[in-house]
């Protein structure tokens, strides 16, 4: 997610949203603290004032949409990542 180029960003959002639908419910409590991680990314990835032009392009309007698809799939039926989410935000 730290990287300069879109289409990086996009792809690894696609890799996070993939892996999380074919994760077992169950384990999803393993993955907690790489979620926590990847919540800040994605939304440093969004907010980072050098590529929030870039993804306001046409072109790089996909790599947006994988962010936000990413967080949303993150925080489905996630309640660990969700009370974490609500705690930092109330900081």
């Amino acid at each position: 997610m730290n990287s300069c180029n879109p289409k990086v960003v996009y792809h690894a959002a696609i890799y996070i949203f993939n892996h999380l639908l074919c994760w077992e419910k169950e384990k999803m409590t393993e993955l907690t603290p790489l979620l926590q991680n990847a919540v800040v990314a994605i939304c440093a990835a969004m907010t980072e004032e050098e590529k929030a032009p870039a993804l306001g392009k046409a072109e790089d309007s996909e790599t947006l949409n994988a962010l936000l698809l990413c967080l949303c799939r993150i925080l489905y039926k996630n309640f660990e990542v969700c009370t974490w989410v609500e705690k930092e935000i109330n900081q």
